[in-house]
């Protein structure tokens, strides 16, 4: 459909709608109208059967009375007429409750009291016929039976005000309703009248668009005839099924074919194409091109048979021709006359022997030798690389003796292999002079072999490459200089975060103890709860730029288990809770995915949503709205998206998003600061546990959307039984002996504090010789001790206690590399925590290594 006619059934689509909403409208309103007449006229009959039943009451109290006077059956006429219809009227009370008209209570009140009235009358008039006058005359004057007749009159009235009051307000709906049906009748037909005009004016200025438009497509067309006309090359077109639909001049002197008599004909049929070498047809270029749908050349030496039978070479390419919508409507065949090409290459062929004298005026080397491999032919260049006068001769045992002796039998078995394995021959060796001078040689040649695959000559180049040798002996020192730079880097991040991380440890765990303390006064909890968050942020960030190594080495690792991610989700959003209040955030989780179960590192995975999760936050404007979504796609993977209203992202933003210390542009780190890993580092937190990261955003001010797709477990594995956590060294009842080897004396000092308070005994050393003093002078059930000491390392202490002891031990540093972890499991420590560690993670710790073991001897 192209642009013109797409115009066209938008306008009329718009037209459809218009049309489609008024009528929808109309009978809306008409509906409703109709809905409130029909009410009204329900009212009135309420109102007119409770008039009636009133007055058949009344014509039955006459019947009775007249008998009661006269005695007559005659006077009971209207009273039995009265019973049958006050029958009829107190049935269709039912009708009028069922369409909520009347209210059950009313209905039953009513006939409760028209029951009692016509009772009351019933059985005056039968004490009458049975001769009780005086006791007839006693009931009369009682007046039970005017009280009985004033309470249906009363109840009637209070029905019929009730129904009159919802009458009124039926009559006041229709009446507006009718009056806004018409009103908007009338708008609409407005509107339907405007838009017709309009669309009226825009038909007609769309289809001087089109004329226009087509007048233009006729002069291209034209033009486009005439270029292919004038072109040196042969140009032929076909439609989708391979039938000429054009050739110009040249294909028509190249074919044989004219015009007239090609055009609607098969291509095959004018265009006859051989190989030249096998004499067998060549498939079709056109056809090729309708099967492939690409653009294709055919083969060389390829031959085309004239209509008169004659032949010429040719080369040619096929492209094909496509609809606005990309299907091929045809196939353009650009095809040129070869002859001369031909002639050239015949030329070549002559010139190649003045190209190979050509080539020893160079600066290369030619060597060639017959069969056997005696005696070599060396130009005086190749000479010249190997120190020999032009007039030397040259054979083997020459060659070799001038070969640096660790190159010799590396050459011979690469000439062995190309002769044997009909490889290329190409290696370097160095030459040697009589006075110990070395020139690098690259020699590159081949051996060349008859009918029957036996080997006749040996030829080949040299080149002198001792100045590359050089460069790259220069390059690899200086890639020595920049791995020991790397190295040293590496050793200064090490250094740099267990500096940073050491003096966070004693404020982490005072911030731990005083948040678990029932003294501690009111509404500080809350500080202690910031100033724990703005520590761990401070330790997320030293963990970021260690990651950031572990990725830039390919080092990171994850460790596996099975993690329900809604429950990580729930965590991570109360993590974030302060910033989302702070902002007054609407964070929404839709966590609909059935299976939320996947195999992956918890804490690795947690790392990464909070990352988005803050980020999300952090971007986006207060009082918006941040939405965390979970799914599971048909493949049976976790979906997981993140979607907030905030600052968006342009494409180039995206294409460096998950690249380290990328933010965008410098407005945006400027104003929301911090370093560019967390993104970066994500990434490769995931596709480490095999999931996959995408950010999408519709630009700036639109907000973004993070999505995380994680294979999730199968029913089976999701079943299995999660492994029991370790109890509490408080759960089992233990309460250990501790050696806790530490130099930085505020995180000594606390460290025992908190320990003391869980019930432990420990004994603190600043120094590797003073921890193993302690060690052998007294028996200890556990061992916590940091790397770095004034006197050696933890590792050390480590290895001198396991000569004695093989007593349970936690390396708490700030040493948090690979290395680090794998050094200290070597050394013998059974757990690794790095600082500064949640007193939480530290107790897990500990009571998972309290388990009876064989402790520290005297």
């Amino acid at each position: 459909m192209n642009k013109d006619v797409r115009k066209l059934f938008l306008i009329f689509t718009t037209m459809l709608l218009v049309l489609i909403t008024s009528a929808i409208v109309l009978f809306v309103f008409g509906s409703h109208a109709i809905v409130a007449r029909e009410a009204v006229t329900r009212n009135r009959e309420v109102i007119f059967t409770l008039d009636d039943t009133l007055s058949i009451l009344k014509d039955a109290e006459t019947g009775a009375r007249g008998y009661l006077l006269a005695e007559n059956e005659a006077f009971l006429s209207p009273y039995n007429a009265a019973i049958k219809a006050v029958a009829s009227d107190i049935s269709s009370l039912d009708r009028w409750v069922t369409s909520g008209d009347l209210t059950r209570e009313e209905a039953t009140d009513l006939e409760a009291k028209v029951a009692n009235k016509l009772s009351r009358l019933a059985e005056t008039i039968e004490m009458q016929r049975s001769g009780h006058h005086a006791e007839v005359i006693e009931r009369v004057k009682s007046g039970e039976g005017k009280q009985a007749m004033d309470e249906v009159r009363a109840t009637i009235a209070q029905i019929k005000n009730r129904q009159i009051a919802v009458m009124t307000k039926n009559e006041e709906r229709s009446s507006f309703l009718g009056s806004l049906r018409t009103e908007v009748f009338v708008g609409c037909t407005l509107v339907n009248i405007f838009f017709l005009i309009w669309s009226a004016g825009r038909i007609k200025r769309e289809m001087n668009k089109t004329r226009a438009s087509a007048a233009v497509l006729g002069e291209q067309r034209e033009l486009y005839a005439t270029t292919l006309a004038s072109i040196g090359d042969a140009v032929v077109t076909t439609d989708e099924k391979g039938l000429i639909t054009f050739m110009n001049q040249v294909a028509v002197e190249l074919t044989g074919w004219s015009l007239a008599d090609s055009i609607g004909k098969p291509l095959a049929t004018v265009f006859k194409i051989i190989s030249e070498s096998t004499r067998l047809p060549s498939e079709s270029p056109v056809e090729k091109v309708l099967r492939l749908g690409t653009i294709v050349g055919l083969a060389n030496h390829t031959l085309l048979i004239r209509k008169d039978g004659s032949e010429i070479p040719i080369d040619d390419s096929g492209a094909p021709i496509r609809h606005a919508d990309q299907s091929i409507r045809g196939v353009v065949l650009v095809f040129r006359d070869f002859s001369e090409h031909k002639r050239s290459e015949a030329a070549l062929l002559r010139n190649s022997e003045q190209m190979r004298l050509a080539t020893e005026a160079a600066d290369l080397g030619m060597f060639y030798c017959t069969y056997p491999l005696d005696r070599i032919v060396w130009n005086d260049q190749c000479k010249a690389h190997f120190f020999l006068p032009p007039d030397a001769e040259v054979d083997f045992k020459l060659f070799y003796s001038l070969l640096h002796p660790d190159d010799r039998e590396p050459t011979r078995q690469a000439i062995e292999k190309a002769e044997k394995e009909h490889v290329p021959y190409d290696i370097e060796y160095r030459a040697v002079s009589q006075h110990g001078r070395e020139r690098w040689i690259r020699a590159a040649g081949r051996f060349y072999y008859d009918a029957h695959a036996r080997p006749t000559r040996f030829d080949g180049v040299t080149m002198d490459i001792t100045d590359r040798k050089a460069r790259e002996k220069t390059i690899q020192e200086a890639r020595a200089q920049a791995e020991a730079a790397n190295k040293a880097k590496d050793q200064f991040l090490a250094t740099l975060s267990h500096e940073l991380r050491t003096p966070l440890t004693p404020v982490l765990a005072t911030l731990g103890m005083w948040d678990k303390s029932d003294g501690t006064p009111a509404g500080f909890h809350e500080d202690v709860q910031m100033l724990r968050r703005n520590i761990e942020l401070e330790a997320r960030l030293i963990d970021d730029l260690l990651d950031l190594t572990r990725v830039v080495k390919g080092k990171l690792t994850v460790s596996l288990e099975k993690i329900d991610v809604h429950d990580l989700l729930h965590h991570v959003a109360n993590v974030c809770k302060e910033d989302v209040q702070s902002k007054k955030i609407d964070l929404k989780l839709k966590l609909d995915a059935p299976n939320p179960i996947v195999k992956a590192d918890s804490a690795r995975l947690q790392q990464v949503l909070w990352n988005i999760l803050r980020n999300a936050v952090k971007f986006s404007p207060r009082q918006s709205g941040v939405d965390v979504a979970t799914s599971n796609t048909p493949e049976g993977n976790l979906h997981i998206t993140v979607s907030d209203h905030g600052i968006g992202m342009t494409p180039q933003t995206m294409q460096k998003l998950f690249k380290p210390f990328e933010q965008g542009s410098d407005e945006i780190t400027r104003r929301f600061g911090g370093l560019g890993l967390g993104l970066a580092i994500s990434k490769a937190l995931v596709d480490a546990q095999g999931g996959t990261i995408q950010a999408a955003s519709e630009g700036l001010g639109r907000g973004s959307t993070f999505t995380i797709e994680l294979p999730s477990l199968t029913a089976k594995e999701a079943a299995a039984a999660t492994p029991k956590q370790p109890a509490s060294a408080e759960e089992n009842g233990r309460h250990l002996r501790i050696l806790l080897a530490e130099d930085h004396v505020d995180t000594a000092r606390i460290l025992k504090l908190v320990m003391s308070n869980w019930g432990h005994q420990v004994e603190t050393a600043g120094s590797v010789a003073g921890a193993v003093d302690l060690a052998k002078e007294n028996r200890f059930d556990l061992v916590i001790s940091d790397i770095g000491l004034p006197d050696g390392t933890g590792l050390d202490l480590m290895r001198a206690i396991r000569k004695f002891s093989q007593v349970p031990a936690i390396a708490l540093t700030g040493y948090g590399m690979d290395e680090d972890i794998a050094a200290t499991r070597q050394a013998g420590f059974n757990a690794h925590l790095t600082k500064p560690t949640d007193l939480t993670q530290l107790q897990t710790s500990i009571a998972k290594l309290s388990q009876p073991a064989d402790s520290l001897q005297a």
